[in-house]
């Protein structure tokens, strides 16, 4: 994808410094278009959080706590 210029790698360690807990999923996406991070970060207590981040630049342009429902039979 062009103007990407901040490695996955960058990206990540990025928001670890801002968002505790661990890197669940990392992708590559085109939005509104320019290419951007999707990055899931999971916290220890078991929220997740996905950020998006600037592909070309590095900077943070949002971020969205997900929810995750366990079903469970009884």
């Amino acid at each position: 994808m062009e103007g990407v210029t901040v490695p996955m790698a960058g990206a990540m360690t990025t928001e670890l410094d801002e968002v505790s807990g661990s890197v669940e999923e990392a992708s590559l996406d085109d939005k509104i278009d320019m290419p951007v991070w999707d990055i899931e970060i999971e916290a220890a207590e078991g929220s997740s959080t996905e950020v998006v981040i600037d592909a070309a630049g590095g900077e943070r342009m949002g971020e969205e706590s997900i929810s995750k429902h366990v079903c469970r039979e009884s």
